[in-house]
């Protein structure tokens, strides 16, 4: 049975010679993966640019409802065209760390609306925006609180870090998470990079508290490099 969704696509994997296998994380239904044939080609039915990170897809797709299913797509177009993300190097290389984390945390093959409009928004945020430099840690701190894991202040996050894990003292980490709440509250901050580097090291630290095998994140040493 063919079904209409508007999906967000995360990333994609080379498959065999021609083909590819796309994560979408989907309105309708959750994360997905989806085999997409011939479109490494000289003529494919679809672009393979509509399967770079964080792209906003219009889909019909076939869907099976067993879990861990490749599933198929019928119909795909771009719902809106970013016109800063893949031109601008910084927006570019956070749209690809983005993608890594939500890779290693969105495994649910269920809807959830209200986690995916706010994806949605983000990113079409992201691409609009002419100061993004806090943009990663506002995003973090926000995703974490969409997934029930972070409460009304940053209490919670600086016990759980200061309990598990940190080379500060409990006076200078707390001192230095007091930053997240106004960033997290859309309050523009100027923070050395250095800073910057910190918090958002601080918060990774608290996804692999909270997701199993969550590991390293490869993309952030480019992420580094450019901010």
């Amino acid at each position: 049975m063919l079904h209409k969704t508007k999906g967000i696509c995360i990333n994609f994997l080379k498959y065999r010679e021609t083909s590819i296998i796309a994560k979408i994380y989907t309105e309708e239904f959750g994360m997905q993966s989806y085999l997409i044939n011939s479109v490494r080609t000289a003529k494919p039915k679809f672009g393979i640019a509509l399967f770079q990170p964080l792209t906003l897809l219009d889909m019909v797709v076939y869907h099976k409802p067993a879990k861990s299913v490749l599933q198929r797509i019928a119909e795909v177009r771009s719902r809106e065209l970013y016109l800063g993300i893949p031109f601008d190097i910084k927006k570019t290389s956070l749209a690809i760390f983005l993608s890594e984390i939500l890779l290693k945390t969105l495994h649910e093959e269920e809807p959830n609306k209200e986690l995916f409009d706010f994806l949605e928004q983000s990113f079409l945020t992201l691409d609009k925006s002419e100061n993004i430099n806090n943009f990663a840690i506002r995003f973090l701190m926000l995703f974490l609180e969409k997934q029930g894991l972070l409460g009304q202040d940053v209490k919670h996050l600086f016990e759980e870090l200061n309990k598990n894990k940190t080379s500060l003292s409990p006076e200078k980490l707390q001192e230095e998470i007091k930053y997240l709440a106004n960033i997290r509250n859309g309050v523009e901050v100027e923070l050395p990079n250095s800073l910057r580097q910190r918090l958002i090291n601080y918060l990774l630290d608290y996804f692999r508290l909270h997701y199993e095998f969550f590991g390293e994140v490869k993309s952030l040493q480019v992420l580094r490099s450019i901010f």
